[in-house]
């Protein structure tokens, strides 16, 4: 049976750049429209990574935090 990715959600961290960016936008590609971003400090590079899901058609949440933080691991999923 396929997966369909249609309805569900992806939190990705490191999505802004590199290889998470690229998971990020390889999932865009196949149809997964919520797609959560999480990055550190990069604010420029994170809503470029937006900006080229939106392009392809997901409707991205860009969230900032230090997952070596408890903290930030907990707000991430309040968002």
């Amino acid at each position: 049976m396929p997966i369909t990715l249609t309805q569900q959600t992806a939190l990705i961290t490191g999505a802004s750049r590199g290889i998470g960016r690229g998971i990020a936008l390889k999932l865009a590609e196949q149809g997964l429209k919520r797609i959560a971003i999480n990055y550190k400090e990069n604010d420029a590079a994170a809503e470029d990574a937006a900006r080229l899901l939106k392009e392809r058609g997901a409707a991205p949440l860009v969230i900032k935090a230090d997952i070596g933080k408890v903290a930030d691991i907990q707000r991430m999923f309040e968002t």
